[in-house]
């Protein structure tokens, strides 16, 4: 799985988050903050993403990712700063 594919599953999957709320979906993109201060999804949402994610990549893939080990959580630059970043992140995991 290339970066584009990750990128592309990342913003897929957040537009299934927010299903219900199109006018907040249209401006989920891969700039998208996820976590902190300006972000456009809530702690849960977020839970909900990287519960997705893992599963998504598991069925792909059959690689079995932690998005929430140590190494994500207190990594500098957050890997959850960005829909880009996170898509970042999880290219290093998976290739």
């Amino acid at each position: 799985m290339d970066l584009e594919e990750i990128e592309a599953l990342i913003v897929k999957t957040l537009k299934e988050l927010f299903d219900n709320l199109n006018d907040v979906s249209e401006f989920l993109v891969l700039d998208s903050v996820l976590l902190g201060k300006n972000s456009v999804i809530d702690s849960l949402s977020l839970v909900n993403l990287i519960v997705d994610l893992e599963e998504e990549i598991s069925d792909r893939l059959g690689v079995s990712i932690s998005l929430t080990d140590d190494e994500a959580v207190f990594a500098e630059p957050s890997p959850y700063g960005s829909a880009r970043s996170l898509a970042a992140y999880i290219a290093q995991l998976v290739n």
